[in-house]
């Protein structure tokens, strides 16, 4: 329905990495409702159009390049999108 309706939808991901200490706040502590982890996503569900992700909550700016690495390595095969695809990272 979204995309008849011409929204852009996006798949909230686990980065497999987190600087975190507080495991509220921390998206790859076990069992965490934070985003799907890289090994239960095989392939994009239609009409997925981008990713995002949360992981430098009361993090230091340098630990971005640290998560982009991460979510490179883990999701870089997703990143072929025909827009170059750009990963979005909610701080």
């Amino acid at each position: 329905m979204a995309l008849l309706r011409g929204i852009s939808c996006g798949l909230r991901i686990n980065p497999g990495y987190s600087p975190v200490e507080t495991d509220l706040y921390n998206p790859c502590v076990p069992g965490s409702r934070l985003g799907i982890p890289a090994g239960e996503l095989k392939e994009l569900p239609a009409g997925v159009e981008g990713l995002h992700f949360h992981v430098l909550c009361e993090s230091r700016p340098e630990h971005l390049r640290l998560a982009l690495d991460a979510v490179e390595e883990r999701f870089g095969r997703f990143s072929t999108g025909s827009n170059g695809s750009i990963w979005a990272a909610d701080t």
